[in-house]
């Protein structure tokens, strides 16, 4: 994830206020690009685990209907 520097942000966001969440973010950038990464493979691991429930319980439910 890359942060865009502070001078690029647009006007509305370059505020006192809104400094410190800024400096947060920027300390926690390595942190949040590893729990992206952890969410995108837990994702699609437990898609491939459910696949086969998913397929099994559709084949049910069109055998079963009318």
């Amino acid at each position: 994830m890359k942060l865009i520097g502070w001078e690029e942000l647009p006007e509305f966001l370059r505020k006192e206020e809104i400094s410190p969440y800024y400096d947060l973010l920027k300390m926690k950038t390595g942190y949040l690009f590893f729990k992206r990464m952890f969410d995108i493979f837990l994702s699609i691991f437990l898609l491939l685990l459910l696949f086969p429930v998913f397929l099994i319980l559709a084949v049910i439910i069109k055998l079963d209907s009318p």
